[in-house]
């Protein structure tokens, strides 16, 4: 395990729970010392997987300092063509995992997945994965890289939406003095409507770890192929004017 912020600890956690040995690393000795005693401090030079959990910035780096033959596996946010162009340039097998960890809800959200997204290098590994997880009992899809990157940062994207429309409605439920958090909680007893965003709305669900920067991921990479996507230009707007970032 590489990188040991809430996904990489989180991750380890759940591995050896499902029998796996683990092994870590990071740069931080402070981190490294915080884990339990289960887990070995450095890593073995042929480990079966290797799972990258940095900070994006530091997944190519990671990736190129990760030692053996065995699969790497990229759970860090990333936008399409880096799981694929790493395996190109390392000349090894490469997949990808999202994580749809919850920042608050790690810990749960690790043990009991919605679903588990594989971006499978080839089929071989990516069953290779898919038992590795299988007795969480959860939805297993199988998809390519590039596939699996998107789906993440599209999730997120969608819930910064949510948050906005409701950050919006709430600028107007000031003017009023209209509690924008009880008309949430109505609104989404309509089974049409998700209660993300509408009964929790404000600062604090944009302003985490992770909605600002995918949702900018999201736009440099449509501004990449020449997508403006202004309805998600508009989306981070609105909750800058919030103090979101």
């Amino acid at each position: 395990m590489v990188g040991l912020g809430v996904v990489g600890t989180a991750t380890a956690s759940l591995l050896q729970r499902l029998g796996c040995e683990v092994a870590v690393q990071d740069i931080s000795d402070e981190a490294v010392a915080r884990c339990p005693g289960w887990c070995r401090p450095q890593p073995w030079s042929e480990p079966d997987f290797t799972f990258i959990c940095t900070p994006e910035s530091a997944v190519a780096a990671a990736s190129e300092a990760s030692a053996g033959t065995g699969l790497l596996v990229v759970r860090s946010t990333v936008v399409p063509g880096v799981v694929n162009g790493l395996a190109s340039k390392l000349g090894r097998h490469v997949a990808a995992m999202p994580e749809f960890l919850r920042a608050a809800m790690a810990w749960w959200d690790v043990f009991n997945p919605n679903m588990v997204v594989i971006g499978q290098c080839c089929p071989e590994h990516g069953e290779a994965l898919a038992s590795l997880f299988s007795p969480l009992l959860a939805p297993v899809i199988k998809v390519d890289p590039d596939t699996a990157a998107m789906v993440k940062l599209c999730l997120n994207a969608y819930l910064t939406n949510q948050v906005s429309f409701w950050n919006e409605v709430s600028r107007v439920c000031r003017h009023l003095g209209v509690n924008s958090l009880t008309v949430g909680k109505v609104a989404a007893m309509d089974p049409r409507v998700s209660p993300y965003g509408a009964s929790v709305h404000g600062l604090a669900p944009y302003g985490g770890t992770c909605l600002p920067k995918d949702l900018q991921q999201m736009l440099d990479l449509g501004h990449a192929v020449g997508e403006p996507c202004p309805l998600l230009n508009a989306v981070q707007q609105v909750n800058i004017s919030m103090g979101g970032q």
